[in-house]
């Protein structure tokens, strides 16, 4: 294909559609950023001008216009156009400059993937002098990346060696994080591992704890041999209370506890953190999902202990934001034993009247009902009905609806309820009113909130004989 004319003296008089800039306008001023310039180029302003973009193409567009722009530039300046020629010859010099720019970064990744013999040592060499700062640039990180993941072994060295003492820093950085996470993912060697943990151990819980730094300690902990991830997990025990109580701490932790076993000496060592401050990390917005996490991932034995440790605190915890969720976690998980002592502190009568009124304790008190044993189940309806003209309609009729599933679902609560209560009747279900064609719906017991597939109304009567029996109306009103 013909490359198009580099000159600048000539203006193409067709515009796109979008009203952007002609081919030579762009290649001018691609040619002046390029080669050094102070003059803006023509992409960014024609980006500028579309900010608000009424094609979806604009973009497109311009991107097509910046590839024949850079076809333009090699063919001036050695005579060879894309594809043509010495590749090696084209580029040398120019690496570091064309990968700030977005089409000039994905230009080289393409030819990276193309494997042109001398092409990628060149490459990195030119951008093995800029390392640190294009790690951090827009479109030169991921040049970075590719050439990481390319890299031999003792071109990586080379670049630990170089990197070490900002390896921090740039893993920190939105850009930066996401080359030093692909050099975790190809680290291989002993002395990979090592120049790692020592450029990070120091700052470890800078990086758990920041928004950026805290995906390289993900990769760390998924990409690195076990062996060589100790110094996380004794940052990890070590400081468990701060981390849980952090946004990204979190994460972290939770992470530590998934690629571990429940009975390993590494979970057990942070579980036992967690235990330590429980009653700290229960009423704290981070805090309790790592006490929920712990409860999912726990064994029977941990989660003993931490039922010994909440004791005579569940009832409080119901009514809080935080820990509500945390006593629902416990309901749910828990053992048979575990949900009993939980439902035994909510069945307290001062408890139970404050757990009704506050919206959190209402709605922890329902996922007790719903999981509870049949005794205790039927106390909690029993203490539960004569407050519920206290509620407002909205959560009266919730409740009402609840027990009257629940007695579906378990007839012998209802007996348990009707011998506590000494009536025959235990609940009455409020008046559904069903839709004209109700013959479809199952006849309602209304006495016991139970459907009768066996009791249902006459069918419909029929138009035909719905006029006869309207004219033998008719008939006997003449009589009269």
């Amino acid at each position: 294909m013909q490359a198009p004319s580099a000159s600048s003296g000539s203006r193409s008089t067709r515009r796109s559609r979008g009203g952007g800039y002609s081919d030579s306008e762009v290649a001018s001023s691609r040619m002046s950023s390029v080669t050094g310039g102070t003059r803006a180029s023509a992409y960014s302003r024609t980006r500028r001008h579309h900010r608000g973009g009424r094609h979806p193409h604009v973009r497109r567009k311009v991107a097509e216009m910046s590839l024949r722009d850079l076809n333009d530039i090699l063919l001036a300046e050695t005579g060879h156009e894309m594809g043509t020629g010495n590749w090696v010859a084209h580029l040398a010099g120019r690496v570091a400059g064309l990968s700030k720019s977005q089409t000039g970064s994905r230009f080289l990744q393409q030819r990276i993937d193309e494997d042109i013999p001398g092409l990628f040592d060149l490459m990195y060499n030119e951008v093995f002098d800029h390392f640190e700062e294009l790690m951090v640039d827009l479109f030169g990180n991921y040049l970075c990346q590719s050439v990481v993941l390319r890299c031999s072994e003792v071109q990586l060295t080379l670049l630990l060696r170089k990197l070490a003492p900002i390896l921090v820093d740039v893993s920190c950085d939105r850009q930066g994080t996401r080359t030093v996470q692909k050099i975790v993912q190809v680290a291989r060697t002993e002395e990979h591992c090592q120049r790692l943990i020592a450029a990070l151990s120091p700052k470890i819980n800078q990086l758990c704890c920041d928004q950026n730094g805290t995906h390289v300690v993900h990769a760390v902990l998924m990409h690195l041999p076990s062996a060589h991830v100790d110094f996380v997990y004794d940052e990890a025990a070590r400081s468990c209370r701060s981390l849980a109580l952090d946004q990204h701490g979190l994460c972290v932790l939770k992470k530590c506890l998934t690629l571990v076993k429940a009975n390993s000496k590494r979970f057990q060592s942070i579980a036992d953190q967690v235990l330590r401050y429980v009653l700290e990390l229960v009423n704290d917005q981070y805090g309790n999902y790592m006490v929920q996490h712990v409860i999912e991932k726990g064994d029977t034995e941990w989660n003993a202990r931490l039922d010994s440790k909440l004791r005579g605190h569940y009832a409080h915890m119901a009514r809080q934001k935080f820990s509500s969720n945390v006593v629902e976690k416990c309901l749910r998980l828990g053992t048979a034993e575990w949900r009993a002592a939980v439902i035994t502190e909510l069945l307290d009568p001062q408890a139970i009247n404050a757990l009704l009124q506050d919206s959190y304790g209402n709605y922890v008190l329902q996922n007790a009902l719903n999981v509870s044993s049949v005794p205790q189940g039927g106390q909690l309806i029993v203490m539960i009905r004569p407050q519920l003209h206290t509620l407002r309609k909205s959560v009266r009729n919730k409740w009402e609806r609840l027990i009257a599933q629940q007695f579906v679902a378990r007839p012998d609560l209802a007996g348990h309820v009707a011998q506590l209560t000494g009536v025959s009747v235990p609940y009455s279900a409020p008046v559904h009113h069903y839709p004209q064609h109700h013959h479809q719906q199952p006849y309602y017991n209304h006495q016991y909130g139970q459907p009768h597939h066996h009791l249902q109304p006459p069918p419909p009567m029929h138009p035909h004989h719905h006029h006869h029996h309207h004219h033998h109306q008719q008939q006997q009103q003449q009589q009269q």
